[in-house]
């Protein structure tokens, strides 16, 4: 696999500064919470407890398990880092040393809360390897958090995979299969990305939309705000960051038109095997009329996208490649069209 650096927002060196949350700087992580702090930190767990776990979604879990010493039950709430196959990937946050991990790595695991809902389960302790590519995605989707969790345990790596995965070996993950997951396993799966594909849809589909309005100031809610697009017009190519400077940019170019729309002719979308992150090849075209001379004409291109979740779970555009393949020719007749090669990147290179 390449090497990859960090995603914008994550550091790949060691800092000196105590471990914090930016804006939080009193509450340091690196050891166990007590007083007031401990009973704020406990408030997701009377919110499990109370069948009220669905307040979080899917992005959190709580874990029933028995001290290894005292055999007494605790409680933890815990992150979802990814999802492989159904598999409900966590990691611990301060490392091997947290009683919770400590606890099932002997055996204490009791169930798992997902939602409103108590699940036996089985537990998986995945390898540095997998939870390397596991946190890749995370760090796609979720930089500051990520970076917050390096900062926390004091770890940090190159930005190169096999860096990362040396690094992952203090950072455990575990994979959780819930009670009934695995006689269901592919119908699952496949219901998991049908909805994962149509929310997708939608963001394409939203794009669409506030392109052909020209509501520059929604971009900001499709794109995640390190967005990066990059065009080959065929003739010229350049690169804009950001959705301010994309929807700039886009809004001067159809300053020429008096009629535009933005319009979808067909898209393939590859979901991650965690849930984190997804690519995607969309084909469009624009029907546009000229201010200058009144003619209708034409452009067809493919956009080859990444896409990444936010902090809410939402998926946002990352990165966008645009390639034009065919537009009507400027200076000849409306049937007259200039024919660039189909640009065509494989998806998983995305």
């Amino acid at each position: 696999m390449p090497a990859r650096p960090p995603p914008a927002g994550v550091r790949a060196t060691r800092t000196d500064r105590a471990p914090r949350f930016p804006g939080v700087s009193f509450i340091d992580l690196s050891h166990k919470p007590t007083g007031l702090l401990k009973l704020l930190l406990k408030a997701p767990t009377w919110l499990f407890r109370a069948h009220l776990g669905f307040v979080f979604g899917k992005r959190f879990v709580m874990i029933e398990h028995k001290g290894r010493r005292s055999g007494r039950l605790y409680r933890t709430v815990v992150e979802v880092a990814g999802r492989i196959d159904g598999e409900l990937i966590c990691t611990s946050g301060t490392g091997p040393r947290a009683d919770w991990y400590r606890n099932i790595v002997e055996g204490g695991l009791v169930a798992v809360w997902l939602g409103a809902r108590r699940h036996q389960a089985q537990v998986r302790f995945l390898t540095p390897e997998e939870s390397s590519s596991v946190m890749a995605d995370y760090e796609s989707a979720h930089p500051g958090t990520a970076q917050n969790l390096y900062d926390v345990m004091g770890v940090s790596y190159d930005g190169t995979d096999a860096d990362r995965e040396r690094m992952m070996t203090e950072i455990p993950m575990v994979g959780f299969t819930l009670d009934g997951a695995a006689s269901t396993s592919t119908d699952s799966a496949r219901l998991a990305e049908t909805v994962e594909y149509v929310a997708i849809r939608r963001l394409q589909n939203a794009y669409a939309d506030i392109v052909t309005r020209q509501a520059w100031t929604e971009l900001a809610d499709v794109m995640h705000p390190d967005c990066e697009l990059a065009l080959d017009l065929g003739d010229r190519s350049m690169t804009i960051e950001g959705p301010d400077a994309i929807g700039a940019f886009i809004g001067t170019q159809l300053e020429q038109f008096s009629f535009f729309e933005f319009v979808i002719l067909n898209t393939v979308i590859d979901v991650g095997p965690t849930g984190s992150t997804a690519t995607a090849r969309m084909y469009m075209q624009e029907l546009r009329q000229n201010v200058s001379d009144g003619r209708r004409t034409n452009a067809f291109g493919v956009y080859h996208d990444k896409m990444v979740r936010n902090a809410e779970g939402d998926w946002r555009f990352l990165t966008r490649r645009y390639g034009s393949y065919s537009r009507t020719d400027a200076a000849g007749p409306e049937n007259e069209q200039v024919v660039f090669d189909l640009p065509v990147i494989a998806l998983d290179s995305i």
